[in-house]
């Protein structure tokens, strides 16, 4: 059987052939699912990386959320892609502290609840009705006290 020397983003979409083509040598089948849901997880994972990377560009589309998703959707389709992003410079750090500890780094607990708190005024500023905003700010809330009581990741 070959192996995959390197897991460089040049390689991701020839790994992926790769993989398809010789079936279940390549596979994870951790929890019993057949290698024919592998093609489906690759393309959530690949859905969910790429509105995981617009989201480092639109300010309301949240990163942390969907990139956890891509990894978790890579771990049961591509293990190659899977370590790729876990090797990753940017998304890396966060996907392990999560994984590992099931904590948020501080920059990204001030950056949710900046930008939850921008989407709010926002609603104010474009005089949504007050029915909304009610529902939005307990949407908001709960979802800021859930970031908020996470641990921090890079502490004890």
């Amino acid at each position: 059987m070959r192996e995959a020397r390197s897991c460089d983003a040049t390689r991701i979409a020839y790994v992926w052939r790769w993989q398809s083509a010789d079936g279940p040598q390549l596979g994870i089948n951790r929890r019993g699912q057949g290698d024919a849901m592998r093609p489906l997880w690759f393309a959530l994972g690949s859905a969910s990386l790429g509105l995981g990377i617009l989201g480092v560009f639109l300010p309301l589309l949240p990163t942390t959320p969907f990139v956890l998703l891509a990894a978790f959707f890579f771990s049961r389709s591509s293990p190659v892609v899977h370590d790729w992003l876990l090797a990753h410079k940017t998304f890396g750090p966060a996907i392990r502290a999560w994984r590992d500890n099931r904590a948020i780094s501080r920059r990204g607990k001030t950056a949710a609840a900046i930008a939850m708190g921008a989407a709010l005024l926002l609603s104010f500023a474009m005089g949504v009705s007050w029915t909304v905003i009610a529902i939005q700010s307990v949407v908001l809330l709960g979802a800021l006290t859930f970031v908020l009581t996470r641990a921090t990741a890079g502490r004890p």
